[in-house]
């Protein structure tokens, strides 16, 4: 099944805080397509990436506010990816993409290095939750 971008988000309420600078990190083409689309239509100023490694490089560069990052990605889960962004960016906001098949068990950090879980399939209205939703970890 392939995801389509929205045609249209005119008429929405927004996001409080815009616009905000988000990196996506989402090794499936479809997912990410759709995300970007999404946040951009929002109002954000968007920069994506299929590889953990290229974007860890990415926020040693440039600030992000968000980061939403896959779980099951190339190389690292996305929670490693956290792990490892938030030690360079402390108060970037971390969501984590998840299928609903992902178990999170095994992972037991305390705090969590991920501030929100955006559970696949998503909505519109899911992505602004955790944009501007509280700590859901």
């Amino acid at each position: 099944m392939r995801l389509e971008p929205p045609q249209s988000l005119l008429g929405m309420e927004f996001c409080h805080h815009l616009p905000k600078s988000v990196l996506v990190v989402e090794n499936n083409p479809d997912v990410r397509t759709v995300l970007v689309a999404i946040l951009k239509e929002l109002g954000h100023r968007v920069t994506d990436s299929a590889s953990p490694v290229e974007a860890l490089e990415g926020i040693q560069r440039k600030h992000f506010d968000f980061m939403f990052s896959g779980f099951s990605l190339p190389r690292m889960s996305g929670i490693e990816m956290a792990r490892i962004a938030r030690l360079h960016h402390p108060e970037m906001k971390i969501i984590l993409v998840a299928g609903a098949q992902v178990s999170l068990d095994s992972y037991t950090d305390s705090p969590s290095p991920v501030d929100f879980i955006l559970w696949k399939p998503f909505s519109i209205a899911d992505i602004e939750a955790a944009l501007v939703g509280s700590r859901e970890v």
